[in-house]
């Protein structure tokens, strides 16, 4: 058990564990970065021999299985443009660092402690294309499996209010929560534990620690 005591009292979601067998598959989803960036991005053998952090491949597994199960039941994956461009910087520095590691012999052992995203772009050289190239076939990827979802500014800023106090959201996280709010989409697919502390809504991960505070506190979905 990883039960968090500091996540404890801020727990307001209902959770529901994706890893386990028979977890259900109901209506449409909106998807945290987090989630987009472990079920596209295809480079984690390269940030591993870079020494970077990298999810445990169970960990993608199950987050790759449950999107499958959503889209089999004819269920739609929602991301609002705060997410995707998230995911999209999340990718850039990524890339940006396994060229920096093509270009620095020191970086190419795994000491990053020089990268510098301009310094980068600026000596990138050949490997500049390649890297842009690349960003682009991750947003056509994100394109083919996700759908854009957009809400009217007023009422975003409504639910973005309602949603942020008592939370432990950051503010692109909450916008996340608030658009799919304002298209009555309350169901989350998330790694990230803060989603569990907004109330009124039900958080679908694999995120041990959150799973196990959830189900210490009676808000883990049976």
């Amino acid at each position: 058990m990883s039960v968090s005591e500091e996540l404890r009292p801020l727990l307001r979601a209902q959770v529901v564990d994706i890893g386990r067998l028979g977890a259900s598959v109901e209506g449409h989803y909106a998807v945290d970065a987090n989630v987009v960036m472990f079920s596209m991005y295809d480079r984690y053998d390269q940030q591993r021999l870079l020494r970077q952090q990298v999810p445990a491949d169970e960990r993608i597994d199950a987050y790759l299985r449950y999107q499958a199960l959503v889209r089999t039941a004819g269920g739609k994956l929602w991301l609002p443009t705060c997410t995707l461009f998230e995911f999209l910087r999340t990718v850039e520095v990524s890339e940006l660092k396994i060229v920096w590691a093509q270009i620095d012999a020191t970086a190419a052992t795994g000491d990053m402690s020089g990268f510098s995203a301009k310094m980068t772009r600026r000596r990138a050289g050949r490997y500049y294309d390649d890297f842009q190239n690349r960003i682009v076939t991750y947003l056509k990827a994100v394109a083919k499996n996700y759908v854009l979802i957009e809400a009217e500014l007023g009422s975003l800023i409504g639910h973005l209010e309602q949603v942020w106090r008592g939370s432990q959201l950051d503010t692109g996280d909450a916008q996340l929560v608030a658009q799919g709010r304002a298209k009555d989409v309350l169901r989350f697919i998330s790694d990230d534990q803060d989603f569990a502390t907004v109330d009124g809504i039900t958080v679908y991960t694999a995120n041990r620690t959150v799973i196990d505070t959830a189900r210490a506190v009676d808000r883990l979905a049976r």
